[in-house]
């Protein structure tokens, strides 16, 4: 039987924790399979040199010499594969061993059509969790899956980007959208999944960095958030949309005790029916957080 070649795409902007994650990738290599390493470089030339330095010389690096986005710069290194199989990993983010063999067995042989997802365990702070707190139902709705809250203290329910591994076709036909600048991954799995079937392992198959050293955004960022979810195109629930408005956007303004930005989250919301009690109870806590926020930054 001849080997399976996967192709490990990581977009980055030059983060120092490029280098593990790019030997996480290589290390997944067996005799069956394959792995050829894409770093897609959101950034300039200068930029990419310094990448190519610290990697070994038998990853390929490419740049478009200009900064646009993590999706860009996602698409472009999916062009660039050549492998039958796209593995996602961003560049902070690491896979455990045999990651990818895992994965594969537990994909179907016979459609293009699929994505496969798993676990992650967190690191970076001193709790280390493991996400999603359960696996999708059968015939569960995956955006309901995802955005809706269950409990007031429930974990995320994310099938995080870092763990996706699917047919290049897959992803070449469903391109991931390069004018967000937020919610990126979401956004994919929710528009593509009537023609996508998602599997999932549930063991955690990859680490996912949290805490300071993580990917974070530098400013508040509810009203892209409120605008991405309220799109009609988006075809969600009620409860999901109102959910993830409240348990998530409020999210970006309370850390900046922005109390305005955060009442007004439900101001909107009020437009599109009554949000749950679970909801409600958590954005109440955000607001709480901006409060205090607020009178620390005083």
């Amino acid at each position: 039987m001849a080997p399976i070649r996967v192709s490990a795409v990581i977009p980055t902007v030059g983060r120092p924790t490029i280098a593990d994650a790019v030997m996480s990738a290589l290390a997944q290599a067996t005799p069956e399979l394959l792995m050829e390493v894409v770093v897609s470089v959101d950034g300039t030339d200068s930029v990419a040199s310094e990448i190519r330095k610290s990697l070994p010389s038998c990853v390929k690096v490419i740049c478009s010499n200009r900064k646009s986005n993590g999706n860009s710069a996602r698409n472009r290194g999916i062009q660039a594969a050549t492998g039958s199989i796209i593995a996602l990993l961003d560049d902070d983010d690491l896979w455990v061993k045999d990651k990818i063999r895992k994965q594969l067995a537990a994909s179907p042989t016979d459609h293009d059509s699929w994505v496969t997802t798993s676990a992650v365990e967190t690191f970076g702070n001193s709790v280390r969790e493991l996400w999603p707190v359960r696996p999708p139902n059968k015939d569960e709705d995956i955006a309901d899956y995802m955005m809706v809250r269950e409990h007031i203290r429930s974990l995320p329910k994310w099938l995080q980007s870092s763990t996706w591994l699917g047919p290049r076709e897959v992803f070449l036909r469903n391109p991931f959208d390069e004018t967000l600048n937020i919610h990126q991954d979401i956004d994919w799995i929710v528009r593509n999944r009537n023609n996508v079937e998602i599997f999932y392992v549930p063991e955690a198959l990859t680490l996912y960095r949290t805490g300071a050293g993580a990917t974070m955004s530098s400013q508040s960022r509810i009203t892209d958030s409120l605008k991405w979810v309220l799109q009609s195109d988006l075809e969600l629930s009620a409860r999901a949309r109102h959910d993830f408005a409240l348990c998530v956007s409020t999210v970006f303004s309370s850390r900046k005790g922005e109390v305005a930005k955060t009442i007004r989250a439900i101001r909107v919301l009020r437009q599109h029916g009554s949000p749950s009690i679970c909801a409600l109870t958590v954005y109440s806590f955000r607001i709480l957080t901006a409060l205090l926020n607020k009178m620390r930054q005083k």
